[in-house]
């Protein structure tokens, strides 16, 4: 049922930031949306450093989500070498990150 549904996407959500909550009327973040496609998909950490221009503003916990994501062409990097973290995802970037993860599920 629908409990069970939202009990499985709390086991995958659950970061730092949301507290153990769903907020499901929020919008995610982008440093949040790393963090679900890295555990998602299980993305494997190659070592390479984070070299944003903003890379002092990415959330310790999401660090290597954002450097998996962006590596895997997840994560959208902008046009100024930064990721902005605390901004929400924008319907364009869900679209990138969704057909992203299809492809590398088989979809």
């Amino acid at each position: 049922g629908k409990s069970t549904l939202i009990k499985r996407i709390m086991e995958v959500m659950v970061i730092p930031a949301m507290e153990d909550t769903f907020r499901a009327e929020r919008a995610i973040t982008r440093a949040e949306a790393a963090a679900i496609l890295d555990r998602c998909l299980a993305l494997a950490d190659d070592g390479r450093p984070m070299t944003f221009d903003d890379a002092g503003s990415v959330p310790a916990w999401s660090v290597q989500s954002v450097v998996n994501t962006t590596a895997a062409g997840l994560l959208p990097v902008y046009a100024d070498n930064t990721v902005r973290p605390y901004d929400p995802v924008t319907r364009e970037e869900a679209a990138v990150m969704l057909y992203g993860m299809l492809c590398r599920k088989g979809g």
